[in-house]
């Protein structure tokens, strides 16, 4: 729709058209919010996911402190 619209002039597109797609544009915002939820609370109730991503913040020199205590004993607790 998006495509079809970048065709035609601003004055061509109809104020309905304007409309379906601000109404698309807030249902795919929404989707990706629920998707991101999703993601974000299967990965902070599992171990393997947090480890993974403690893993690539080591790797980028990102993970120190507290993090990266927690990190090593997660890594003895998970061998």
């Amino acid at each position: 729709m998006e495509k079809e619209h970048g065709k035609k002039k601003p004055e061509e597109v109809s104020q309905l058209e304007k409309d379906d797609l601000e109404k698309l544009r807030k249902e795919l915002g929404d989707i990706e919010n629920e998707r991101k939820e999703i993601l974000e609370a299967y990965g902070s109730g599992n171990k393997m996911v947090k480890q993974l991503i403690d893993l690539a913040l080591l790797a980028n020199n990102m993970l120190k402190g507290e993090e990266l205590a927690a990190f090593v004993k997660r890594s003895v607790d998970l061998l």
